[in-house]
């Protein structure tokens, strides 16, 4: 969108209306993107990547290792749920403030030097 409001377009109105139906294409493609990531965040589980013993998400089976040495000491760290929630939470009502920035800045650059041309066609000669 910035190169679009920095850089005229030919004065012919293919481009420029070609262009205006690109921008507005990425734009819809952006937008769904960022409706899907913040679906998937707040509304998705996470993938903990839990597996073997029977575990799965929301069971994790521990067992017991016999073979018989002494190993290190391992430890985890693991955070409620409703941690990563909030986390989640915050960054979507941070996207929501700048995106409506961002839709402002981008219509105004969308706009600059109109937002289509007259289609006019040469007739040939006979």
């Amino acid at each position: 969108m910035g190169v679009r409001q920095k850089h005229s377009f030919p004065e012919g109105w293919f481009s420029f209306n070609l262009s205006q139906i690109v921008l507005i294409a990425w734009s819809i493609a952006a937008v769904v993107g960022l409706y899907t990531a913040i679906e998937k965040g707040l509304l998705g589980i996470p993938n903990m990547q839990i597996a073997g013993n029977g575990s799965y998400d929301f069971w994790l089976r521990w067992t017991q290792d016999g073979s018989g040495h002494s190993c290190r000491s391992q430890w985890f760290f693991s955070l409620p749920m409703f941690i990563y929630r909030a986390l989640m939470l915050l960054w979507a009502l941070w996207l929501a403030y700048f995106l409506l920035k961002w839709l402002k800045w981008g219509y105004k650059c969308f706009c600059e030097g109109g937002l289509w041309r007259k289609i006019v066609l040469r007739k040939g000669k006979s």
